[in-house]
């Protein structure tokens, strides 16, 4: 089936028995979401090209961890590339977005001293690759190791 949707998406599969009370037991095999694929063009720029039929792998930190509020997420290896830059809670809703465009590698600041103590995702997405990293922000001195 295709669904087109915005926004996130929980997606998940399940298994039931017909006779009521009876345990059971599934496998499934081959389950794909499959996303689609923007634009690998920046606007005045070139496309992101590829390297013997590889397209150029994402690589990208995300320092202090934990942190006060301030982050910065250095990104690298995408060579002139729009990058997205999402923050979801833990709860799966997003609660910061920023747009970058990039050529080579580059740092960006996120300041999340806004946002209540706890645990972040932070994806960053150049359209053809995306890495995802974890982050505990943690403001008040009790939550710091």
């Amino acid at each position: 089936a295709t669904i087109s949707m915005n926004g996130c998406l929980y997606a998940g599969v399940f298994a039931e028995s017909i006779n009521a009370g009876v345990t059971t037991t599934a496998t499934l095999d081959n389950v794909s979401i499959i996303s689609a694929t923007p634009s690998l063009s920046v606007p005045g720029g070139q496309a992101v090209t590829s390297l013997n039929g590889q397209m150029p792998e994402l690589s990208a930190d995300v320092y202090p961890n934990p942190t006060e509020g301030r982050v910065t997420v250095a990104f690298s290896t995408i060579p002139e590339a729009r990058i997205t830059i999402r923050v979801f809670n833990s709860l799966g809703e997003q609660v910061l977005q920023k747009q970058v465009i990039t050529i080579t590698e580059a740092t960006e600041q996120l300041d999340l001293s806004e946002l209540a103590d706890g645990v972040y995702t932070i994806r960053v997405d150049a359209g053809i690759s995306v890495v995802t990293k974890r982050i505990v922000l943690a403001k008040a001195s009790g939550l710091r190791p």
